[in-house]
């Protein structure tokens, strides 16, 4: 039998499916060409800790789009060997 979940838990989780849902949307309206929608995706997935996941979408829909990667500049992982 599986435990029952806690309060806190219950509300990460609908936190969780909420972030998803949204995310979904706002990659349906960025691939319809919305790029106010594109650009409120990539910060929602890299402030959530996604950031591979926000720079697989600029390079799909816009990879030219300046200022999405602008966006993206500051979650870029380090180089290797630099701190």
């Amino acid at each position: 039998m599986l435990a029952p979940w806690s309060g806190a838990r219950r509300a990460r989780a609908a936190e969780e499916i909420h972030d998803w849902d949204t995310a979904i949307a706002l990659l349906d309206r960025a691939r319809d060409g919305d790029r106010s929608a594109l650009y409120v995706l990539v910060r929602l997935l890299c402030e959530t800790g996604r950031s591979q996941e926000a720079r697989r979408a600029v390079l799909s829909i816009a990879p030219n789009d300046t200022y999405a990667h602008h966006i993206l500049e500051p979650h870029r992982p380090s180089p290797l060997g630099t701190t």
